[in-house]
């Protein structure tokens, strides 16, 4: 589900930056962003591919966090903790774009024109519907994306812990995607019952 949304909005930024690099192809899929592990070697010689997408880090939004309500005794007199569907877990994913430098000056101005134009795209759609096919049907997600702001200090760990030398990038976080559990929620007796008193 992760993987899926991070492409579908990679689909997006290849649709729109084909429209203004190449506007005809019937497809523009993997044309200038891909999806793959970052590291020194992350970019071909030829520059093929120009942006280069990695999750940095996922947190959970306990924002949203449903709370668990018991059930009412069961027809057997036996007190439960039903759980009446665990709850969805709604994530928040950091997202780095990372963008090809080259080799030259010239090489490198074209990766902040890219930086540019990417900026603007999710600065044009800061909400994006995602669907996906999943076991139930398709699921549809409301996903906010902001862009993340990284201190200078940060930004040197991170590029360090990547193990590569930096680059022109931006980091985006993305909120609300819904993490929802294919298994059924188990049944859990409560040990004891705490009698209440009403005054």
């Amino acid at each position: 589900m992760i993987g899926k949304s991070i492409k579908q909005i990679v689909d997006g930024l290849n649709n729109y930056l084909g429209a203004i690099y190449n506007p005809g192809l019937p497809s523009y899929e993997g044309e200038y962003a891909v999806i793959k592990h970052l590291k020194k070697d992350s970019f071909d010689a030829n520059g093929s591919k120009k942006i280069a997408v990695n999750l940095i880090n996922i947190e959970e939004d306990t924002i949203y966090k449903n709370q668990l309500n018991p059930l009412p005794p069961s027809s057997s007199n036996q007190l439960t903790h039903g759980m009446p569907g665990i709850a969805v877990m709604r994530i928040q994913m950091y997202v780095l774009f990372a963008f090809h430098p080259g080799e030259d000056s010239e090489k490198y101005a074209e990766a902040l024109t890219l930086l540019t134009h990417t900026l603007r795209y999710f600065q044009g759609t800061p909400y994006q519907q995602i669907s996906i096919n999943g076991a139930g049907g398709v699921q549809q997600f409301n996903l906010e994306i902001n862009y993340h702001n990284i201190s200078l200090e940060d930004s040197h760990n991170m590029w360090s812990n990547l193990g590569g030398e930096q680059k022109p990038y931006a980091m985006y976080q993305i909120r609300m995607l819904e993490i929802v559990p294919e298994i059924p929620a188990p049944t859990v007796p409560i040990i004891q019952q705490i009698p209440v008193t009403i005054v």
